[in-house]
């Protein structure tokens, strides 16, 4: 009895992550990078998944889409990526290049509460993402 116990106790505590779905990636229009503040005016780097495996992005300056696929072990993969090149302002393509580096950095993915937490391929935290919202213009 003792050893259920703890087993379970153990269980409950590796925490309320759990492995992404389809209806997860789906949940909301699209994803940013989380932030403890609002952003500015500023049109953040997003991500759109649809429900039949194809995705959208604007991470900054150029359009990027492919598909994505989920698989067993919260395996998270990007397939079939395409790009516009389109040349932008710095800062665009400074936040472009981070955040599809992100993106190609990710090989698993769970949900936790509003968050959708990306992994390398070792299983370490690399960013998280969050509902997309809007900043303020004031």
């Amino acid at each position: 009895m003792r050893k259920f116990l703890l087993g379970a106790i153990l269980l409950s505590m590796t925490g309320l992550a759990s492995a992404v779905t389809v209806e997860d990636l789906t949940s909301t229009s699209s994803w940013m990078p989380a932030t403890d503040s609002v952003p500015s005016c500023d049109i953040p780097a997003t991500i759109t998944f649809k429900k039949n495996g194809k995705l959208n992005s604007e991470p900054g300056c150029n359009s990027l889409f492919g598909d994505y696929v989920i698989g067993d072990n919260d395996k998270l993969e990007f397939v079939n990526m395409g790009m516009t090149r389109k040349l932008c302002a710095k800062q665009y393509m400074d936040l472009e290049a981070s955040f599809t580096d992100l993106l190609n950095k990710t090989k698993f993915a769970k949900k936790d509460g509003k968050y959708l937490i990306l992994f390398d391929a070792d299983k370490k935290e690399i960013g998280r993402l969050e509902p997309e919202r809007s900043g303020s213009c004031s």
